[in-house]
């Protein structure tokens, strides 16, 4: 899986660009079946999702200081590894991916 900066600008919207692009909400009826209420949770929804876009931009992709710690475990022979555990993983990651072309 592959992650990029694809949402990286959704939060960044001036806001009266957002007003401008949200749609008005739906007039609550009888018959409508509650949309109004599903409108709201929506934009509630949304404005949830633009604070954990913005919470995770915020992120550095790489962390560094982890990196150099491998680095240097590596280089002074200290880099232990559980072969066992790997494998396991290896093999999970590849029947879920077997899972999924079958469906």
């Amino acid at each position: 899986m592959k992650i990029d900066n694809t949402l990286a600008n959704v939060g960044q919207l001036r806001p009266e660009e957002s007003k401008a692009r949200r749609p008005e909400p739906a007039a609550t009826t009888p018959a409508s079946g509650g949309k109004a209420n599903a409108n709201i949770d929506l934009t509630r929804t949304s404005g949830q999702l633009q604070q954990l876009e913005t919470q995770l931009a915020s992120i550095p992709e790489i962390d560094m200081n982890k990196v150099e710690a491998v680095r240097q475990s590596i280089a002074d022979g200290s880099f232990n590894t559980n072969e066992d555990a790997i494998a396991e993983k290896l093999l999970s990651s590849v029947v879920e991916g077997l899972r999924r072309q079958i469906k």
